[in-house]
């Protein structure tokens, strides 16, 4: 996402795993064609893929989609507690500033520590790159906070060759 809020696609590769060296050569590529650094990176919690963001872009923001890390602490809560913890974790990633958010955090986990240990772990986890959103500007926090541009694309990617057997190359599939 541009400066002025138009959205860009960069790259596109095929892969076959999400691998450090896999996405080691998929950033390396985007460098080799001129990508400077980027201000922000938004990701969801692959480890192969934050590593190299941090090994590579080490002075960029890296943002962790909050879409998936809300996926992910949910599935750790019991469904008679969904509906309350859901409102919980919106209220903190939809907090204006990091101070409001920090208060957040505090409350659920003062409320929701004892009962639900596995789904408090992992909302502190990686909880930095959370919030590093709430550092740019308000009139883009919306579309950089999740990878929800990329995900669409591979919706779409997934109905269009739902029908189809296999690829015979690799220019077929892209």
């Amino acid at each position: 996402i541009c400066r002025d809020g138009r959205k860009v696609l960069l790259h596109i590769a095929l892969g076959n795993k999400e691998s450090t060296a896999a996405w080691r050569d998929f950033m390396r590529d985007l460098q080799r064609r001129g990508l400077p650094v980027p201000t922000m990176i938004t990701s969801d919690g692959a480890p192969a893929l934050i590593a190299v963001i941090e090994e590579l872009y080490p002075n960029s923001l890296r943002q962790r989609c909050l879409m998936h890390k809300t996926s992910n602490i949910l599935a750790k809560v019991p469904q008679s507690l969904e509906q309350p913890v859901k409102q919980a974790v919106r209220a903190i990633f939809n907090a204006p500033n990091r101070v409001t958010a920090d208060v957040l955090v505090q409350d659920c986990l003062d409320r929701f520590a004892k009962e639900l240990p596995s789904a408090t772990a992992c909302l502190q986890d990686d909880l930095e790159a959370c919030f590093s959103f709430l550092r740019c500007p308000p009139l883009h926090r919306k579309r950089i906070r999740t990878t929800n541009l990329i995900e669409r694309a591979f919706e779409e990617q997934r109905r269009r060759t739902k029908t189809i057997p296999r690829f015979w190359d690799e220019k077929s599939c892209l």
